[in-house]
């Protein structure tokens, strides 16, 4: 369960620096 929530919070984390560069 703490594996899920760190795994999701690093996609977060990904997809909030993607999209960052991205725009």
């Amino acid at each position: 369960m703490i594996g899920a929530f760190y795994k999701s919070r690093k996609w977060a984390l990904w997809a909030w620096g993607g999209g960052t560069l991205l725009a």
